[in-house]
């Protein structure tokens, strides 16, 4: 996957390397990789990434992606930052007011090529392709859309200077009246905090982020696509919604908001998340539930299937959106309800009840299991809601980023780029996510055009420009179309050919003597040569 040359250009700027520096590391990223930040074929297999690091350096890069909780070709981001502390990167100067000059050391002290002070020589002299000038205020953000990522960053976080770089945490909660264990994630931001906004100090992370274990969320391009106007604890809740937890007793655990938390990082299938509640106390307390059931008398059985029973009014609310009332099951109307009444009043819900009180099951297990098939049964109830708008949701956008897929297609086609329908997924989900503008992808284009093409005007499609040669090409072998993938013509056009030498070209191309106008040719030819010799 590609990224643009100036997505990585306001990134630099934002960590506080000069415009000139910045443009002299771009012009190298051009020479190693032309931004292909997957890139994993250089030097034979043995260097990959935007710089393509080298063997060991390509190592320790791996590593250093895995300790930030991801893969070395997941995020550009990773291998810039990694860049940004090699020892290497301590002999250049980051503060460069020279753009040419930072090419060439940038060249000689950091990325090393076998070409030596030639290779940094040529870099130097692209360098001119990568100097942007000052950028827009609010644009520290590694994308072109940075105000609406900002807009998208969900609100209530907390704000921390560490070192060079700016972090924003998020503390969420199982309970919604904050009660009970909770959990905080941080995101390194890839954006500059809003305005406004309150910065604390290296040593205030410190002081908490190590003592609570915060977990690491990656960067703030996680929020990329999310609605705006939402606190993190509402996407904490529609996780936990979606997973059985919300209301349960499960959130009082410490170790199951934990692995909460893990899961609002990355995708984890229900499996891995069964596993990791697995380990925790409050399933433990599953199987201590198991020893003492066998032991209680009947009474105590009865007592605790109605206490587990009364539990589960708020889970029902939650996702049928209907109240549960017990009370209606108390025939004798002596103020109570007995595991015999809620047995004939509910029998579904006394099992669960008791199996939830003996330890056989969990109130999770009994939303994921019972309730959410009940809800759906409503089309009105919060659970039909939910999983209605996730679908409509997930439709919408696949349609989306197949129709953009589609206008990508046929931009490349227009500028005269082949694309492969992958690639022409990922940059329609680019667009879609708003990583990209189509401007983007159009800018871009007509860079790579114009080196492919030098001789066609700068401005115009390709084609715009090939239509001549299109129309040449079709009327001298008699054919119904043409594309510009078309070997003869995209040569011509990359050498620049005139029309009529394209011409004679063609009339060498076997096919032209099938056509009629080469027959017609001939035959005045002979007639002429005829005329000539008497006959």
């Amino acid at each position: 996957m590609f990224v643009l040359p100036q997505e990585v250009y306001a990134y630099l700027i934002s960590l506080g390397v000069s415009p000139a520096s910045a443009a002299g590391i771009l012009a190298n990223i051009q020479a190693e990789s032309r931004f292909e930040y997957t890139n994993a074929t250089g030097d034979g297999g043995t260097s990959g990434g935007l710089f393509q690091h080298h063997l060991g350096r390509w190592d320790r890069l791996k590593a250093y992606a895995i300790s930030r909780g991801t893969t070395w070709d997941a995020d550009w981001r990773i291998q810039v930052d990694f860049a940004m502390q090699e020892p290497e990167m301590s002999s250049f100067n980051l503060q460069a007011t020279n753009a040419q000059e930072a090419a060439k050391q940038f060249s000689l002290v950091f990325e090393k090529p076998a070409g030596g002070q030639q290779s940094a020589n040529a870099r130097a002299a692209n360098v001119n392709t990568f100097t942007f000038g000052a950028l827009p205020a609010g644009s520290g953000d590694a994308s072109p859309q940075a105000g609406n990522e900002v807009l998208n960053l969900p609100t209530g976080g907390s704000w921390f200077k560490v070192g060079r770089d700016h972090f924003v945490a998020f503390r969420f909660y199982g309970d919604e009246n904050k009660e009970g264990p909770s959990q905080v994630v941080y995101f390194k931001a890839t954006m500059p905090p809003p305005p406004g906004e309150t910065i604390h100090s290296e040593a205030a992370w410190n002081q908490f982020s190590g003592p609570e274990r915060w977990v690491d969320g990656g960067t703030t391009d996680t929020f990329r696509g999310v609605a705006a106007n939402q606190s993190y604890q509402d996407l904490v809740d529609q996780v936990l919604l979606d997973l059985g937890l919300m209301g349960s007793d499960a959130l009082q655990d410490v170790g199951v908001m934990a692995v909460v938390a893990i899961a609002m990082t990355r995708d984890m299938s229900r499996a891995e998340i069964t596993n990791r509640l697995r380990q925790t106390a409050w399933w433990n307390a599953r199987t201590e539930l198991q020893r003492e059931w066998n032991d209680l008398s009947d009474a105590e059985k009865n007592l605790r299937t109605v206490d587990a029973a009364l539990e589960m009014v708020g889970l029902w609310f939650t996702y049928l959106g209907q109240d549960l009332n017990v009370g209606q099951y108390d025939t004798d109307a002596d103020g109570a309800v007995s595991a015999e009444e809620l047995r004939r009043g509910n029998v579904e819900l006394f099992e669960w009840a008791a199996q939830i009180a003996s330890g056989a099951a969990t109130q999770v297990m009994a939303v994921n299991v019972w309730m959410k098939a009940l809800a759906l049964e409503d089309p009105n109830s919060p659970w039909s809601r939910t999983v209605r708008d996730e679908e409509i949701a997930s439709g919408e956008f696949d349609v989306d980023v197949s129709n953009m897929a589609g206008s990508i297609k046929d931009e490349y086609n227009d500028w005269g780029i082949p694309i492969s329908d992958r690639r022409a997924d990922e940059l329609a989900l680019e667009v879609v996510m708003n990583r990209l503008s189509f401007e983007d992808v159009t800018e871009e284009l007509r860079a790579q055009a114009q080196g492919l093409y030098p001789h066609k005007p700068e401005n115009m499609s390709t084609r715009e420009w090939a239509e001549p040669y299109m129309q040449t090409y079709m009327q001298t072998l008699e054919l119904p179309q043409v594309e510009l993938d078309n070997p003869s013509l995209s040569r011509a056009l990359a050498d620049g050919v005139t029309l009529g030498d394209y011409r004679q070209t063609l009339r060498q191309d076997d096919r032209w003597l099938e056509t009629d106008g080469a027959r017609t040719e001939m035959n005045e030819g002979i007639s002429s040569l005829g005329r000539v010799m008497g006959f």
